[in-house]
């Protein structure tokens, strides 16, 4: 069924095969890269100062002899206040960038075009009556005479 592909093919074959096949693993390490904790975080320093104050006080004590009878006792009160410095590491987390609207409202004059009626003067032609006489042919009828044929014979 193969025999007519060369050996050559079918390494290519091959190669391109195991290419395709790793691609999905190069796909999860470049995931996991980014999503990673920065390693090269900058640690700051943080000063916490502590003070202790102690107090020490003495307790009486009694003295009995048998001579005079002479109670004794003595308070000491010693305060020694102590400082401690203890250094942590805070790693530095820069500054984000976050954005903020202020609306600021502006005063725009918009001028809007005004129609204004002005009435114009129109002149029109109007004829004024005139006496002027106007005379008229009529014709008046005229008992004329018109001669008529008469059939001979008839």
């Amino acid at each position: 069924m193969y025999e007519t592909e060369s050996p050559q093919t079918r390494r290519r074959m091959r190669i391109l095969a195991v290419i395709i096949a790793t691609i999905p693993c190069y796909c999860i390490g470049f995931i996991a890269l980014s999503l990673a904790p920065d390693t090269r975080v900058t640690p700051t320093p943080t000063v916490t100062i502590t003070i202790t104050i102690t107090s020490t006080v003495a307790t009486p004590s009694v003295t009995a002899s048998f001579t005079p009878l002479v109670v004794t006792s003595t308070i000491t009160s010693t305060s020694t206040q102590t400082v401690t410095l203890t250094a942590s590491l805070t790693p530095f987390q820069p500054s984000t960038f976050t954005p903020t609207f202020t609306h600021t409202p502006t005063n725009t004059v918009t001028p809007t075009p005004t129609f204004t009626n002005t009435p114009t003067p129109t002149f029109t032609n109007t004829p004024t009556p005139s006496n002027t006489p106007t005379f008229t042919n009529t014709p008046t009828p005229s008992n004329t005479p018109t001669p008529t044929l008469t059939p001979l014979g008839g």
